[in-house]
């Protein structure tokens, strides 16, 4: 039997289980950061020396922070994959 994921989710959390894990998927991250963050920042901001950024977790508390000011309702899992371009790409993390 086949399950939509956001149903086994939804009735995970609801037992009081731990959300699953997933893998993020950098490819997408990279096409969500292409489409949405780029046209305010360029590779400098990732590649100044005083970076923001010191590790994955920081990473993910500005895409989460930046997600919710720029308003796109995205996903933990378009999250997840956005923190993992990123962290990869520019940070090396």
């Amino acid at each position: 039997m086949k399950y939509n994921c956001r149903y086994v989710l939804v009735l995970a959390l609801g037992l009081g289980m731990q959300a699953p894990a997933f893998a993020a998927d950098a490819t997408r991250g990279k096409a969500l950061y292409e489409n949405h963050c780029i046209g305010c920042h360029t590779d400098s901001v990732h590649k100044r020396e005083n970076k923001k950024a010191t590790n994955r977790d920081e990473v993910a508390a500005f895409v989460a922070r930046w997600e919710k000011e720029m308003n796109l309702k995205w996903s933990a899992e378009e999250r997840a994959d956005v923190t993992e371009y990123v962290s990869a790409t520019y940070y090396k993390f």
